[in-house]
C-alpha cells in the first residue's frame, strides 16, 4: 500500500480537502527540494480553525503553520480544491507554483508509514 498522490490542478474544484490531507510540492526557495504539508484542524480557535503545517524538508517545523480563516471554510470544516488553488500565493506557498502541487486526500492511514 502507498500514498495516492494526485495532481492538485486535476482535482474537481468543489472537492473538500479534509484534515489529515497531505500536499506535496517543489520548494523553489530552498535547494529545490520536495516538501510535504499537512492540513490540520486548529482546535480552540473559531476564527482560524484550519492550519497548514510543513512536515518535511530542511525547513520542516521551522514555520509551523499557516492559519486559514473560518470565512474560507467549506461546510464540514474543510477547504476546497478551488479555494486552495485560488488562494495559493496568499495563504499556501508563494515560493512554489501551484502547478507542481500534488495532493493525497486524508485522513492518512498509519499503515502507510
Amino acid at each position: 500500500m502507498k500514498l495516492d498522490w494526485k495532481r492538485l490542478l486535476h482535482e474537481p474544484i468543489e472537492k473538500s480537502i479534509r484534515r489529515g490531507s497531505l500536499i506535496k510540492l517543489k520548494d523553489d526557495s530552498w535547494c529545490d527540494e520536495v516538501v510535504i504539508f499537512m492540513i490540520c484542524e486548529w482546535i480552540g480557535d473559531n476564527d482560524f480553525p484550519i492550519s497548514i503545517v510543513r512536515i518535511s524538508g530542511s525547513k520542516g517545523g521551522i514555520n509551523p503553520f499557516r492559519l486559514i480563516p473560518a470565512t474560507s471554510l467549506h461546510p464540514g470544516r474543510g477547504i476546497t480544491v478551488g479555494w486552495l488553488i485560488e488562494n495559493w500565493n496568499d495563504w499556501i506557498w508563494m515560493e512554489s507554483d501551484v502547478s507542481t502541487a500534488m495532493i493525497c486526500h486524508g485522513p492518512i492511514s498509519s499503515d502507510l508509514f
